[in-house]
């Protein structure tokens, strides 16, 4: 048994130099954990405090080896070096940077790895020597193997990983156009460090607290208040639907890395079952659905099991509010379940209305149970052998109808990509308005049109959930928000949301369909420059201004370190070589090449020159050409 010293701590106050031990993974965060981490900051900033949990450690001679907590923490030094970057008038930046190390040297640090301890260092140096406003994270020489050889030495690979949340944070940070509150973070937001004693067994804790760390989750006690308002006699008929309901998302699909396992059961054979088997028994096939709980899974849900619930419970809301008198809740916050089900758990508690809560508690499992039906035929899924998303439904149809369907819902499963990761808060708002869409439209009509409505009508917005709200809650229809596309100065390098990135390869997709039948559209989370920052002034001499979006495009943090200073030759050869290049970016080179501007630039005078005024006029033509696809859409 450990004895653990237990201190409540908040950032300003944190003071102890901490390790990452060589048994832990390495940082491995990325845009939905840390975006998920923003999104609960920004949601809980006005709030007195905000915990975030146990940081746990084992005190190894003053420097503390991180047991459990290692991603928060992290992640939480990086926000604090970002921010201090971009404050640094501000009465806190020192504050900021106490908490990320003392002068040069970081208060954290990992085993064996060198090069990442090194680029730690880097990032505190580098920080303080550019200008508010520079990616002081992007230092080449620990970032990028200069040995030639393509696979990357663990510590840098991590390296790019800690330089890719600093471009996340930077990147959420401008697309809300909110910022995360200095004072808040670091005097409002707490955990708890417990500090095993020197000479602990640092594997053998490690190992008990990963596998010993289950707790009861919001949703299991939502069940247990749901089926104890349903009538004794039907609790087991409703008990069994919803765990056949949820028995995707107890599965977890880490076990698929588990090498020991030599079988394993597609998702979507586990969704036939779960849709066609009966539950008349308790013990009816009870072994058979405790083993397919424990079956590796190649798919999961794009939403976890509390955004599903929320997302049925706005939906349940709009269809009986009015019968039982049930008020909309006001907040979508799946980290405080139980508070958005407040009014709906006092209606199923209230004993004084037995002639009817358990009506309310019946009907609403059973909209749960169709709207996972929704979930199941319609909505794509994560692969998680290739981090794609797909529709496990969609299979080679023989007759011209058929065909024609199957278009249709590839053409669907395009667009939910593109929704699901232009969608910067996970909540998915998208997805409520699409599922309550097609419960009501059974035949399936229109139902890409109604998507392709629902996104318009989002556009990006940092008002999403206002339009959610108010389709549900006052059953007000989806309008399009009016966008200025000739308004070029808010589609500039600084002002331009990802969003309009994802959107135009949505379009550029459906327009030139049978030119890229295997395109699909991926992960993006980095604004880039075609035309390179490091030669902005030459560039402005010839009155190129290579901050307008006909020179932007959006890469991903690797794809950029291996793009960013080449010449334009060097871009066309790297872009020909992708599996799955962006469309914008595409399309600009074929203008490119097309004008034989595909050449290095000559700013020297007496040298061959280079054509300038003709790219100055294919860069205005590109964006013209993308601004006027995006608008054409929105009149459609």
């Amino acid at each position: 048994m450990y004895k653990f010293e237990i201190a409540p701590k908040r950032l300003i106050n944190f003071d102890y130099t901490v390790n990452v031990p060589v048994y832990q993974r390495p940082y491995c965060w990325g845009d939905e954990e840390i975006e998920r981490l923003l999104e609960d900051f920004l949601e809980n900033q006005k709030n007195p405090g905000y915990f975030i949990g146990n940081i746990i450690a084992v005190d190894n001679g003053g420097i503390y080896d991180l047991i459990d907590g290692q991603q928060r923490f992290t992640t939480l030094w990086i926000l604090c070096l970002y921010l201090a970057h971009q404050n640094k008038q501000n009465g806190q930046y020192r504050d900021l940077l106490q908490f990320c190390g003392i002068g040069y040297k970081p208060r954290l640090s990992f085993s064996i790895r060198k090069h990442t301890n090194l680029y730690l260092e880097e990032l505190l140096r580098s920080h303080e020597q550019m200008e508010k406003g520079k990616r002081f994270w992007e230092t080449d020489h620990l970032l990028s193997e200069k040995s030639g050889n393509k696979k990357l030495k663990p510590e840098l690979e991590q390296n790019r990983n800690i330089a890719a949340a600093f471009s996340i944070i930077e990147n959420w940070i401008k697309d809300r156009k909110q910022n995360i509150s200095i004072e808040f973070l670091l005097e409002k937001v707490s955990f708890q460090f417990l500090t095993a004693p020197a000479g602990s067994d640092e594997n053998k804790l490690f190992i008990q607290i990963n596998t010993n760390g289950t707790q009861l989750q919001h949703y299991d006690i939502l069940k247990s208040e749901l089926i104890n308002a349903i009538l004794p006699e039907n609790r087991l008929e409703y008990a069994k639907i919803w765990d056949k309901m949820t028995l995707q998302y107890h599965s977890k699909a880490e076990s698929k890395y588990n090498e020991d396992h030599a079988s394993q059961t597609p998702l979507k054979d586990i969704i036939q079952h779960v849709m066609t088997s009966g539950c008349e028994t308790a013990d009816e096939n009870e072994e058979d659905e405790k083993q397919k709980e424990t079956q590796d899974y190649h798919y999961e849900y794009i939403a976890d099991f509390n955004t599903l619930l929320i997302h049925t419970l706005y939906i349940f809301q709009k269809k009986y509010g009015s019968q039982y008198s049930i008020g909309a809740p006001s907040v979508f916050d799946k980290e405080q379940l139980l508070s958005v089900f407040s009014g709906f758990r006092e209606e199923i508690s209230d004993k004084n209305k037995e002639d009817r809560r358990h009506k309310i508690a019946a009907d609403f499992i059973i909209v749960l149970k169709k709207v996972k039906e929704i979930m199941d035929g319609h909505i794509i899924f994560k692969d998680l052998e290739d981090n794609g998303f797909e529709l496990l439904n969609i299979s080679a149809k023989e007759s011209e109808e058929e065909h024609q369907y199957s278009v249709k819902k590839k053409d669907s499963e395009q667009l939910q990509r593109m929704l699901y990761h232009s969608n910067w808060d996970k909540k998915h708002f998208w997805l409520g308005l699409y599922i309550d869409f097609l419960l009501n439209n059974e035949n399936g009509d229109d139902d890409l049109k109604r998507l392709e409505i629902i996104d318009n009508a989002l556009s990006g917005s940092v008002n999403a959930f206002k339009i959610y709200a108010s389709y549900f809650n006052e059953n007000t229809s989806l309008e399009c928000g009016i966008k200025d596309f000739k308004k070029a100065e808010d589609f500039k390098f600084g002002e331009i949301q990802r969003y309009w990135f994802y959107k135009l390869e949505y379009l550029l997709w459906k327009n030139n369909r049978v030119k890229y039948p295997n395109y699909k559209i991926t992960s993006r989370s980095s604004v880039e420059h075609v035309l390179p920052q490091s030669k902005c002034k030459n560039f402005k001499d010839k009155e190129i201004d290579i901050h307008q979006f006909g020179n932007l495009t959006l890469l991903s943090v690797s794809e950029n370190s291996s793009f960013s200073d080449d010449h334009l030759n060097d871009k066309l050869k790297y872009l020909n070589g992708m599996k799955n290049p962006p469309l914008k970016l595409k399309k600009l080179f074929e203008k490119l090449e097309e004008k034989g501007l595909i050449e290095d630039f000559n700013f020297e005078k007496d040298t061959k020159p280079y054509d300038f005024s003709g790219l100055k006029e294919t860069l205005r033509e590109h964006e013209t050409e993308m601004l006027g696809l995006l608008e054409h859409h929105y009149i459609e």
